[in-house]
Formats: C-alpha cells, sequence, structure tokens
C-alpha cells in the first residue's frame, strides 16, 4: 500500500477504498439478487468493509 508523508500508515487511502467498496455494494439493490450466493457475497464484503472501518478508526466506530 503506498504511504505520503501526510499519511505514513496510508489510512486515508484504505478510508477511499473502503469507501469506494461500500458506494459499490450500496448501488446493489437486494430486492434484484434472487441467488442468495450473491446476497450472502454481499453481506460478507459489507461486514468486512465495516470491520476495515472500524480497524481504521482504532475501534471507535462500534462504541
Amino acid at each position: 500500500m503506498p504511504t505520503s508523508f501526510n499519511d505514513p500508515a496510508g489510512k486515508c487511502s484504505v478510508a477511499r477504498q473502503v469507501h469506494d467498496v461500500t458506494e459499490l455494494l450500496a448501488a446493489f439493490n437486494l430486492s434484484v439478487l434472487h441467488d442468495a450466493r450473491l446476497e450472502a457475497v454481499y453481506h460478507m464484503e459489507l461486514q468486512l468493509g465495516l470491520q476495515a472501518l472500524d480497524e481504521l478508526l482504532d475501534g471507535k466506530a462500534t462504541e
């Protein structure tokens, strides 16, 4: 992961990626996803995104 002087841990880049994935997932309409496997993947990806965001915020997202 690339880092910069202003963001030595690369957290802004991770936050941007999490935001992009979250927006992409939000664009799906679950009522259109009739395949249960696709819906399960959607929920797993959303959970992983939320976990990454929580780690990014040092656990403050779930308080």
